[in-house]
């Protein structure tokens, strides 16, 4: 991946070969959909555990599968796998 120019405020996850062919061909500029439901929780820094493997979830339902998910956050599917097992914890009940 190429660094990010100067005042970028997004990285494209989806289009990327649309996007390198419209520079390729001269555009200077082209329109993005930019839909941050799916990853703006996941770039908060005060993200709880079970905050990002809700997230998670819901990226890994978007996407199809885990592996999909994780190519498109440039993670490994064990850490995608690691925090879905977290939503599957009983809570514990003080006695």
């Amino acid at each position: 991946m190429k660094g990010l120019g100067p005042g970028a405020e997004y990285v494209v996850v989806d289009g990327c070969r649309r996007h390198a062919a419209a520079h390729e061909a001269g555009f200077e500029t082209i329109k993005y959909l930019v839909n941050d439901d799916f990853v703006a929780n996941l770039q908060r820094e005060n993200l709880s555990d079970l905050e990002e493997a809700a997230a998670l979830e819901k990226l890994v339902e978007h996407y199809g599968s885990q592996r999909k998910a994780a190519q498109r956050l440039g993670v490994t599917q064990a850490f995608i796998s690691q925090r879905l097992s977290l939503l599957k914890l009983d809570p514990c009940s003080a006695s």
